[in-house]
């Protein structure tokens, strides 16, 4: 009972130090210290975990595979096959309904901080004639710009929940493919509810215009497709597929080698480097002073509920953060025997990545929601009258899936 205490403790300072808005890679420096002072973990022990976080082939290849994707999103934006991508997209559909949420989606392939930004002039554009109110169009294109952090292996959440499982990002993917098609479904059910087919984007295009676009369209579609098939299909390791496919972009596109170190010089970032080596010193320290089974055997002996588990500690770190990787990196070592108690893991992580990731959207502190509000001069108010039972769909799509298959 005492541990359990500390391990209370641990997580209440944790989240003063969020509220605190102290960066979270040092947020999880410092509760990593204090988890290995209160079970009296000496500091030289403390500082050998660190090292040894920070030499770790699994730190090391899970950093570079997230520098790695950064660099490819810049370089997507760079060679200008982004905006290509949507032009062609807004030239080959011709119900604006599909144009409004598509656009956001498009530019949520990738992940660019605050990205939902980049789509509000586009959706002002196609959402005109739809006579949409500002909330709805901030829904719009709040919502389907994340709809693909469920599954995408661009998004660092899935590479994280990936590292600290320890089973590959194609099994996450899939066990989350469900939260993913809630997501879409609900968005269109909730997004376009009452809002009719206005009149088409345009003429339909003529077949080679038609052709023309398709063919564009899928070569701007062709590096994210060519990461995704060695990842997904043919499950090579994500360090490696998207250093391929930037030679590959290096390549096609002729980048001179001074335009490709300015983009490797935008790509490093120090705060996603310590970010990472601060999980995965808390998820050390956590094993290393056997706190993990201090918590299971604690709330398994006061007869706390596993699913009530499962389901608060990503949802409340989600909600304060409004970011993925905190609640995946806080939460999910310490939610490691939970997954690990059934035949079924993967669906109790799922089931925990649907509400920490329902938190995270319904988050004031998301970059993304605050943005977009702003940039459409839209009420707080009526974007979450429209949020709130989408976000809670998806969070029922995966608890509905866990009691029947967990």
């Amino acid at each position: 009972m005492i541990g359990l205490i500390k391990i209370g403790l641990l997580f209440f300072l944790i989240i003063l130090l969020v509220l605190k808005k102290l960066d979270l890679w040092l947020t999880l420096i410092i509760g990593s210290v204090v988890l290995g002072l209160l079970f009296q973990t000496p500091l030289s022990s403390i500082g050998e975990v660190f090292l040894a976080a920070g030499m770790d082939p699994k730190t090391l290849k899970l950093i570079g595979a997230l520098l790695l994707i950064l660099l490819f999103s810049n370089l997507m934006e760079e060679t200008g096959e982004l905006r290509k991508m949507l032009e062609s997209f807004k030239n080959i559909l011709h119900d604006l309904r599909i144009v409004v949420g598509i656009l956001p989606a498009i530019i949520g392939l990738v992940p660019l901080m605050g990205g939902a930004v980049i789509s509000a002039p586009m959706v002002v554009t196609a959402s005109d004639e739809l006579n949409l109110s500002k909330e709805r169009r901030t829904f719009l294109n709040y919502w389907f710009r994340h709809v693909w952090e469920y599954v995408l292996p661009t998004y660092p959440g899935i590479v994280l929940a990936s590292a600290i499982l320890g089973v590959s990002i194609r099994e996450i993917s899939l066990v989350n493919l469900p939260l993913f098609l809630a997501a879409v479904g609900s968005g269109i059910v909730f997004g376009y509810k009452n809002v009719r087919r206005n009149s088409p984007v345009r003429e339909l295009c003529e077949k080679r215009d038609l052709t023309k676009n398709l063919y564009q369209l899928l070569k701007s579609l062709f590096p994210l497709l060519l990461a995704l098939f060695l990842v997904i299909a043919l499950k090579v390791d994500l360090v490696y597929s998207f250093a391929l496919t930037i030679a590959v972009l290096w390549v096609l596109y002729r980048i001179s080698l001074r335009d490709m170190g300015r983009m490797i010089r935008k790509s490093i970032s120090i705060e996603m480097a310590l970010m990472v080596l601060g999980v995965m010193f808390f998820q050390n320290m956590l094993e290393t002073t056997k706190a993990i089974s201090v918590i299971s055997e604690g709330l398994s002996a006061i007869g706390f509920p596993t699913l009530l588990i499962l389901i608060s500690l990503p949802f409340i770190v989600g909600i304060l953060t409004g970011i993925t990787i905190a609640f995946v990196g806080i939460t999910f070592p310490i939610l490691l025997p939970f997954f690990h108690s059934d035949g079924h893991f993967l669906t109790y992580m799922m089931l925990s990545y649907a509400s920490g990731y329902c938190g995270v959207i319904l988050s004031p502190m998301h970059l993304c929601l605050i943005l977009t509000k702003d940039y459409f001069k839209a009420g707080l108010n009526g974007v979450y009258r429209l949020l709130w039972l989408p976000a809670i769909s998806v969070f029922c799509v995966g608890l509905i899936i866990t009691l029947i298959w967990g």
